[in-house]
């Protein structure tokens, strides 16, 4: 049953017929709730692999997406993780139905204006992934007081260690501690950087992949 929480003017919440409506980002929005019993055209059937495929490993980086793309969503209807899958479907993806994989060098996993760091690289160290970046190279538009965000992915195990609130941009290096365990697993590993205010985010840098020896 729908609801008009504050009277005759006020959003419609709940179903009516086949439609669904409720609050988001304090938007009212109504969308279309049904089924179709046709069978699905192999393109449709492409789109609901590469839905599922997307998914996953989002899912899998929910705590570092919240701080990767929650800025950009501030006055849309979007939340984090539909703003993931927007910009993850299907420029991150590869193949096409019955074979759809992640392409992990394409994946964003935070996006705004926040400038990238310069010259990235990322190393297995005994205590775990050491992240460093150039501090002599920075454009007038950076902030020093910018944190590094740092991001090791492991597929095998649909895991993550992180850190959405490392070192200051002006350090110029941080480190992402790794436990015995993550050390055996293939990781694909992502950098960016935070605004202090927390107001905005750059755009991610993917690292590479690194396999253990």
């Amino acid at each position: 049953m729908g609801k008009l929480t504050n009277g005759a003017f006020g959003p419609l919440t709940g179903k009516v017929g086949n439609m669904v409506s409720y609050m988001l980002n304090g938007q009212n929005i109504t969308r279309m709730n049904g089924k179709s019993k046709k069978p699905f055209t192999i393109p449709q059937k492409n789109n609901l692999l590469q839905m599922k495929v997307i998914n996953k490993v989002l899912q899998d980086m929910r705590g570092f997406l919240r701080a990767g793309f929650g800025p950009a969503c501030k006055d849309t209807v979007c939340n984090f993780q539909n703003l993931a899958v927007k910009h993850n479907k299907p420029q991150a993806l590869t193949g096409y139905y019955p074979e759809v994989a992640v392409d992990f060098s394409k994946l964003l996993v935070s996006y705004g204006n926040v400038p990238q760091p310069v010259d990235a690289k990322a190393e297995l160290v005994p205590e775990g992934l050491k992240f460093t970046w150039d501090v002599t190279n920075q454009s007038f538009s950076t902030s020093s007081i910018d944190q590094v965000m740092m991001l090791a992915y492991f597929p095998e195990r649909g895991t993550m260690a992180f850190n959405t609130s490392g070192a200051k941009r002006d350090t110029g290096f941080d480190l992402l501690p790794l436990n015995a365990l993550q050390k055996n697993y293939i990781m694909e590993v992502y950098i960016a950087f935070r605004a202090d205010d927390r107001n905005d985010v750059s755009e991610s840098l993917y690292l590479g992949r690194i396999v253990p020896a």
